[in-house]
């Protein structure tokens, strides 16, 4: 009896064949307990018929498990598992007898119910617990086993009934078949066991079940021919289970590995490649697992792969993205382990190079998570990169910087960088260096191969070197023979006085040799007259034949000259063969130095293109550092940081974009701008105190505040910088002290730059620790103050700005202290030292510490402008009475800061405390906060009150000089300096923020000032001025804001650059209300300087994230750009307005402007602004609300579509609409019917010119035909009233069937518009009055209102000339019209246009 594995679990009940086995009867739950237990006897003298006999038993628990605890169903398992126990003791014990049918019968009964019980184990393992169904589904990882469902641990019996299969399987089963194959139906049961264990994702990660699993699916594919079902159903499985193609991979790899056997992999990947591509488009999840399965194996097994590439090509052509980059990580899979190394043959070199070249050209794939995939592989692969393909990869990555999706560029930045750190070419990439070596090594090569020359013609003999530039020699005779005279005379040589027949003749050889064959011929030529008789000489029959003119003659004489050349040439001394065979030695040395030296240029020039080629990627680096993106700032810092370590040039330009943005509010960004530059300059390998480390330190921190200041003006970011440093005590105290030592000059060669230098990072660093400065106040005055003060009057700026950074909070310092005496003497009497240039800065910083540190400022200062004063104005001299305005000006705003500051502060602390003194002697009451809050409010009057009314009194100090400002102001004639005229409008500026008054009163000079003066410098103070006048008295000023954004046109760069910094500080802190002058700063956008274009940018940027501001205004413009009045060109419209709608990204908003722009249509006449509105259309983005608002206002535009460049737009518009619509259902329906008569309106307009200009001969204006000839809808009445009367038209029958007209195509509308020109010239059929009422009164229902004379068209006049006009469009039926030109009269063509 046989026993057949069954299709299903029931059909064992059955009996398929008369030898078959079946179950006979199913055995009841409630005995089969006492039938285990006679299984369990029996086990203990295993016969091989003792499966057979227990069968019925061992399926009936299967049937019953239902109805009965787990119990009976565990000890059946248990038992089971001893039954395979046994049968792999005796199959091995007796070697596996041949074709023996018990044994094969016990094999397959065992195998089968192992399976089974298999299954429905692992189904009740994964069942939940009543406790789970109970509280919901929990979050996290549900556990495998339950106590509620299994007493036994079925991890670890799973495990066993496995490896139980595995051992049976891998005795030599198949010999007890006849034939001896193993039935094919057993070994997919135990496959599919083995696929369904795998489904389980906690299975699959159960390390020794899985290789156990592993292994039996090995033996079954390796012994029993399961390879191609295994395919088929990983294939299957992967589909299913999202887990599964990685599991697959690993599978496939130790089969592959430990069996040795790669087809099952070879199968499942031909399986893959044969996929149609509309399947995997259509699933996406199945197209997913496949990719992952792909890459898993191209890691794991890239020998089995390789071979069958060419099958997998085709996928990177398919649309699901993830096939794609599944296949660019397979190619780099492949380049980096197989195809790298130098030994490589020609076969896989190419490959290699084939798949360099396909990555190469996903880089610019259409989908943006494609592109980044290649750029990472790129990065993976960068150490098997051939050298050559490093510029090319480069290049190829430099355009993505500039990439529309931030994670493409964040990749691209990764590249770029590990190019750098990567790169084979050395430490150092600075292009100036390279350029001298590279032109030696080139003048080098160039002497080489000049030697090889000379080597070889002289191995060669003179008839070979004759024989090969021979073709060269009868081109450059025939020339000469030709060319006239005149010409001859300008490019031949001079034959020399003292020449000698000898001498010609070695000239002439040394031409020849020269490959100069064109000079030798005129110097044989010339040689002629000279030496005649001599064997240069031609014979006079020779001479005759060259006067000829004839061709035939021509040649011959240009025979007799190459003869004669020859033997001059054939006569020079031939090289014996010792000489020979020297300088063919010579030769084969000269060979190998130059195959040396062409490797060596041929490197520095790739050198040299690789370091050009990131000193590119600088400036798009530098933009992209303030990018609104984090990941691009990062990795913009770290391409930073690569190119200053490895030397590139213009890094220090990414470095000082780098500084800014230690002002980020982004604490990451932050903090990776301040730990590149410890990693540069700072901390590096080694600890903060190291005194070995602390002199390049401080070294670098000299170097770095010079490039800052001097180069880039960031003294104020690195001087944050440096605080931070300070703070994270990266810079300590031996760096601290060597530049105490620095500024004392106690170093070794410390100049005096290092020293002032030394003393502001000094400074920088007190800001963040104060008692630097506090606790070497002797050193300052010593050697800040003392007589080095007096030669450097920066010395002693610098002093001042350090001791700013003392705390204002502690004791002040007495008028007759050390520092402040000695900042007096410095000022008073240095005002005289001319020779220098640092006064001003010296007063500015002086006068600022005296009112922040020094209990009675006021008299100070008043003494040190009186000093001054009587000093100055004993002197006649511009430069004296420049720095005495600056003095008077820079205190009156030191003396407003310390009136609004320390006195109003103090005042306030006074109050408080006598009102502290005054609750504690009186009960307080519920009065005392209001009367706190006024009497602060009292004291901050008064301060005002002095600051409005007194200063500025006549009799006051500051007071008495305003005269003296508005006279050199007024007259410009007489101070006609350029510092004097800047420092009296910066002095008169900072006057006028003292009092309302004074600033209404001067109002008019300053702006007269700004206008009219010539210097650059008085306007940018100016400017400068009035951004602080806006602020502090903001309604005097408001007046005269279109005077600042005047400014925007200034004919120099600086002011504008001034005013747009102005206006964007004034704007963004709400101090100017945003109104349509802004278009001003818009055109900022097209500006010739690229710094005031970057401002522009910035500034928009900012404004688009204050709510709806730049929204409210853009129409406003839009329209100021378009008035051809403004001198903006279309492409610099186009320009700013791409700018502009970028930052519009709101639906609703970019919805609101389509309507708005679309009404506009209406409101305009000028074709320049009917294309400038349809290009602010193109520029938004459209949704399905925004495609229907096109569709409702079509009578908008529709009449505009007839202009070419309109109608393009509108085409734009559509594919935008297309692209982003595509997948919304009810879209495309929409998209197309917007294309339809978009396009209908334009062939119409097209076709109709010719309508259009007959009809304005007839008196009716062009716009009125527009709208007569633009109706989209007809009411049903209006269709019926026109089958009516259908009858009064000839060719009323083309527009009488609505099924046909429906929809328009264009060369329908031609035709009929054709037809129509042809009836109007033969005659005009008259409608009746009535047809003509029923179009007006449609009309009127439509959203256009209708002009008069359509009315006036109802009063019938026969006198008048008829005109016949005809609408058709894609959903209407057409219809002709008659409407009389009776009710206006004719008037010119232009005036009619007006109308």
């Amino acid at each position: 009896m046989e026993f057949s594995i069954p299709i299903s679990f029931a059909d064992l009940k059955t009996k398929q064949h008369p030898n078959d086995y079946s179950v006979s009867d199913v055995i009841s739950a409630r005995l089969l307990p006492t039938k285990i237990a006679e299984l369990r006897s029996d086990l203990k003298q295993f016969e091989h018929s003792t499966v057979l006999t227990h069968f019925d038993t061992l399926y009936s628990v299967l049937c019953a498990e239902n109805d009965q605890e787990n119990t009976t169903l565990e000890s059946a398992w248990s038992c089971l598992l001893k039954c395979l126990g046994k049968l792999y003791e005796a199959l091995d014990g007796n070697c596996v007898k041949m074709a023996d049918s018990s044994l094969r019968t016990s094999l397959s009964m065992s195998i089968y119910l192992t399976t089974e019980y298999v299954d429905r184990l692992e189904t009740l393992s994964n069942k939940p617990t009543t406790e789970q169904i109970v509280a919901g589904k929990k979050k996290g990882k549900r556990k495998v086993e339950s106590a509620d469902n299994m007493s036994i641990d079925w991890t670890v019996e799973r495990c066993k009934s496995v490896k139980c299969i595995t051992k049976l399987m891998s005795l030599p089963v198949q010999r007890l078949w006849e034939p001896p194959v193993v039935d094919q139906n057993l070994i997919n049961c135990i496959g599919s066991c083995c696929f369904k264990l795998l489904h389980n994702p906690v299975t699959a990660k159960l390390k020794d079940t899985k290789e156990e699993i592993f292994h039996l699916i090995g033996i079954l594919v390796k012994r029993h021919k399961y390879s191609l079902s295994a395919a088929v159903q990983a294939l299957e499985s992967m589909k299913s289970f999202e887990h599964m193609a990685s599991t697959m991979a690993e599978c496939l790899s130790v089969i592959t590995r430990e069996f040795s056997f790669p087809r099952t992999a070879q199968d499942l990947i031909r399986e893959i490649s044969s996929l149609s591509a509309d399947y995997l488009q259509k699933d996406s999840v199945a197209a997913k697992s496949y990719s992952v399965f792909l890459t898993e194996v191209a890691d794991l097994m890239p020998d089995v792969l390789l071979p069958l590439i060419s099958l997998l090509l085709p996928l990177l052509e398919s649309d699901p993205f993830s096939l794609r980059n599944a296949m660019l990580s397979v190619l780099g899979k492949l380049i980096t382990n197989v195809l790298t190394g130098d030994e490589l043959n020609p076969n896989q070199k190419k490959m290699r190079e084939e798949f360099i070249d396909t990555l190469c050209e996903h880089v610019h794939d259409c989908h943006g998570f494609v592109r980044s995939k290649v750029l990472q592989v790129i990065t993976s692969l960068v150490d098997s990169l051939p050298v050559t393909r490093y510029s090319e990869v480069g290049q190829l990555t430099l355009g993505r910087l500039n990439d529309r999706l931030p994670n493409v560029r964040k990749y691209a930045l990764q590249l770029l960088t590990t190019l750098i750190s990567h790169n084979p070419y050395g430490a150092t990439l600075t292009d100036k260096e390279l350029v001298e070596t590279l032109e030696s090594e080139t003048s080098k090569l160039a002497e080489l191969k000049s030697r090889a020359q000379r080597t070889l013609t002289a191995v060669i003999s003179p008839a070979e070197i004759w024989e090969a530039m021979l073709p060269e020699t009868v081109s450059a005779v025939e020339e000469c023979l030709r060319e006239n005279s005149e010409k001859l005379e300008d490019d031949s040589v001079v034959l020399e006085s003292d020449a000698t027949v000898d001498s010609v003749k070695e000239d002439i050889n040394k031409l020849l040799t020269d490959c100069r064959q064109s000079k030798a011929v005129q110097l044989l030529l010339q040689s002629q007259q000279v030496f005649a008789g001599s064997e240069l000489e031609l014979s006079p029959s020779e001479e005759d034949h060259m006067e000829e003119e004839d061709n035939s003659q021509l040649e011959g004489n240009s025979q007799l000259i190459l003869d004669k050349l020859k033997a001059i040439f054939l006569s020079q001394k031939v090289p014996e063969s010792s000489a020979e065979e020297q300088t063919s030695e010579d030769g084969d040395e000269l060979k190998e130095l130059m195959r040396k030296q062409e490797v060596v240029v041929n490197y520095l020039r790739e050198t040299y293109k690789f370091c050009d080629l990131i000193k590119s990627a600088m400036p798009t680096v530098c933009i992209l550092l303030c990018s609104k993106h984090s990941s691009d700032v990062v990795e913009s810092i770290k391409f930073v940081v690569m190119s200053v370590q490895f030397g590139v040039t213009d890094a220090m330009n990414g470095l000082a974009s780098m500084l800014k943005l230690i002002w980020s509010e982004d604490s990451n960004i932050k903090l990776a701008v301040v730990e590149a530059f410890k990693t540069l300059y700072i901390l590096s390998d080694s600890e903060t105190g190291d005194v070995k480390r602390a002199p390049q330190v401080v070294a670098s921190l000299i170097g770095l505040t010079k490039a800052f200041g001097e180069l880039y003006g960031l003294l104020t970011s690195w001087e944050e910088m440096v605080a931070e440093f300070v703070r994270s005590e990266a810079i300590g105290s031996q760096v601290l002290q060597l530049l105490w030592q620095s500024f004392t000059k106690k170093l070794d060669s410390t100049t005096d730059s290092d020293s002032k230098l030394s003393l502001q990072l000094l400074a920088m660093a007190a800001k963040a620790r104060p008692g630097i400065i506090s606790s070497n106040l002797d050193i300052l005055l010593a050697d800040g103050l003392g007589e080095r003060a007096t030669r450097d009057f920066l010395l002693a700026r610098d002093v001042c700005f350090a001791l700013l950074t003392l705390p204002s909070k502690g004791t002040l310092l007495p008028a007759d202290h050390n520092i402040v005496t000695s900042l007096s003497r410095l000022l008073t009497e240095g005002i005289l030292d001319t020779t220098q240039s640092g006064w001003i800065p010296l007063m500015e910083q002086a006068v600022t510490f005296i009112y922040h540190l020094t209990d009675v400022p006021d008299e100070t200062v008043t003494q040190i402008v009186k000093e001054t004063y009587s000093l100055v104005t004993s002197r006649q001299n511009i430069l004296l009475l420049t720095r005495f305005v600056c003095l008077i000006g820079h205190v009156a705003l030191r003396q407003l800061t310390y009136l609004e500051g320390r006195v109003l502060v103090e005042l306030k602390a006074r109050r408080k405390r006598q009102k502290q003194k005054t609750i504690e002697t009186t009960t307080g009451s519920s009065s005392d906060e209001l009367g706190q809050t006024t009497t602060d409010d009292l004291e901050t009057e008064v301060i005002m009150k002095v600051i409005e009314t007194e200063l500025l009194r006549e009799c006051s100090l500051l007071g008495s000089f305003l005269p003296l400002l508005t006279h050199i102001i007024q007259e410009r004639q007489r101070y006609d300096d350029r510092g004097l005229q800047a420092a009296a409008t910066l002095s008169l500026g900072k006057f006028m923020l003292l009092s309302s008054d004074i600033c209404r009163q001067h109002l008019r000079l300053f702006f007269t000032v700004l206008e009219r003066s010539s210097y650059v410098e008085v306007k940018t103070n100016a400017i400068v001025a009035l951004s602080d006048m806006v602020f502090r008295h903001p309604n005097e000023l408001e007046p005269w804001t279109p005077n600042l954004y005047a400014r925007l046109r200034d004919e120099s760069p600086l002011v504008r650059r001034s005013t747009l910094m102005v206006m964007t500080r004034l704007i963004l802190n709400d101090m100017v209300k945003v109104k349509g002058q802004i278009s001003e700063i818009a055109r900022c956008l097209v500006d010739p300087e690229h710094a005031i274009r970057r401002m522009a940018e910035q500034f928009f940027c900012e404004l688009a994230n204050k709510g709806r501001a730049l929204y409210n205004v853009l129409l406003d413009i839009v329209s100021r750009l378009s008035d051809p009045q403004i001198g903006v060109t279309d492409k610099q419209f186009q320009t700013v307005c791409t700018e502009l709608f970028s930052h519009t990204n709101n639906d609703k908003q970019s919805e609101s402007l389509i309507e708005r722009f679309l009404h506009r249509f209406r409101a305009t006449t000028d074709e320049r602004q009917w294309r400038h509105i349809s290009f602010c259309l193109s520029r938004l983005t459209y949704t399905e609300r925004s495609v229907k608002k096109l569709l409702e206002l079509f009578s908008c535009y529709s009449d505009k579509l007839a202009d070419e460049q309109i109608y393009e737009l509108f085409m734009v518009i559509v594919d935008k609409a297309n692209q982003k619509l595509k997948p919304k259902p009810g879209a495309k329906e929409l998209i197309l019917e917007l294309s339809a008569k978009i396009e209908v309106a334009h062939t119409k307009g097209i076709d109709g010119e010719e309508e259009l200009e007959d009809a304005t001969v007839l008196g009716l204006s062009q716009s009125n035909i527009s709208l007569a000839k633009g109706r989209r809808k007809r009411s049903s009445r209006a269709k019926k009233r026109n089958k009516e009367n259908s009858s009064q038209s000839q060719y009323s029958d083309d527009d009488s069937d609505d099924s046909t007209c429906s929809r328009l195509s264009v060369s329908s509308v031609s035709q009929e518009t054709g037809v129509r020109r042809s009836t109007r010239r033969t005659g005009a059929v008259k409608p009746s009055q009535k047809l003509l009422t029923e179009l007006i009164e449609e009309s009127e229902e439509e959203e256009d209102a209708v002009p008069n004379f359509i009315r006036s068209a109802q009063k019938p006049k026969s006198s008048k000339p008829k005109l016949i006009l005809s609408s058709s469009d894609e959903d209407e039926v057409s219809a002709e019209a008659v409407i009389s030109p009776a009710p206006f009269q004719r008037r010119p063509l232009r005036q009619r246009n007006k109308s």
